[in-house]
């Protein structure tokens, strides 16, 4: 379950959301609107590289302190990315985002699907439960 999608308090998220935990996804997605709408939110202003459209943000936004951390509710866990945790591959200038947008075509067409990678996975202890079809997450 998904609950929601917060940055500084304020929720990102569809008014249906899910998610769906990959080991194959290195990055966090989300649907176009919802994660564009998390970028303007997220403490400084994001630009989008013109050829393949990954978001970055300025170098010293970081060094400044001026972002916010995403948290994902799952109901039973909050999920905090710091921007330690979502900013990379930093140079002078800018760093990348790993929250990113993806328009997908798997679960329910009335729910918002948020793909949750190796970005989550790295943080938390994820137990993949097949026999129950479950997945929790807990601290490290």
């Amino acid at each position: 379950a998904l609950n929601k999608v917060t940055v500084n308090g304020m929720n990102v998220c569809s008014e249906f959301c899910e998610a769906i935990v990959d080991s194959g996804t290195s990055l966090v997605l989300g649907p176009p609107a919802e994660v564009r709408r998390l970028h303007e939110i997220i403490g400084c202003n994001v630009t989008y590289h013109h050829e393949n459209s990954i978001p970055w943000v300025h170098s010293s936004c970081r060094a400044q302190g001026k972002l916010h951390n995403v948290t994902i509710d799952t109901g039973e866990h909050n999920l905090v990315l710091s921007p330690e945790t979502y900013l990379s591959h930093c140079t002078a200038d800018h760093c990348f985002i790993g929250i990113i947008e993806h328009q997908n075509n798997f679960g329910s067409p009335e729910y918002s699907t948020w793909v949750l990678g190796d970005l989550i996975i790295s943080q938390y202890v994820t137990t993949f439960d097949a026999a129950s079809r479950t997945v929790s997450f807990s601290d490290c």
